[in-house]
């Protein structure tokens, strides 16, 4: 926390949990999950959040844990293509049901970028 130059965390969350048994094992004892509520306790860390690309796995983790904030892929194809697997519909109801963060990633793409030109950098290079 010294070197960040920071008292605590606004937001540590739980990435890429698409898996339920790593899901299992972050939750269970001596998990991921036990570590970050310890933080939490000693004002380390302030919100817990989880991610994942299965809408069904961060269900799961929702009905053990009382997160924060949640982070899933929401866009225009998979609700076009929707399944059991990516239908994030479910989810985004339990959000507002509990007055979850909620956090969309691949909102506006499906892949990269089809060419090398940017007019942006997302990149840092150290001087």
């Amino acid at each position: 926390m010294e070197r960040l130059g920071v008292e605590y965390i606004d937001l540590y969350q739980i990435h890429a949990l698409d898996d339920l048994q790593d899901l299992k094992i972050v939750m269970g004892p001596g998990g991921a999950l036990e570590a970050m509520k310890e933080a939490r306790e000693n004002g380390l860390i302030k919100y817990i959040g989880i991610t994942s690309h299965r809408p069904p796995t961060l269900i799961k983790a929702l009905e053990e844990f009382d997160f924060d904030t949640i982070m899933f892929p929401l866009n225009f194809v998979l609700r076009r293509h929707r399944c059991k697997e990516n239908d994030y519909e479910p989810l985004l109801k339990i959000a507002e049901e509990r007055d979850l963060g909620t956090i969309a990633i691949k909102a506006f793409a499906k892949r990269p970028w089809k060419t090398e030109n940017r007019r942006y950098q997302t990149w840092y290079e150290p001087p």
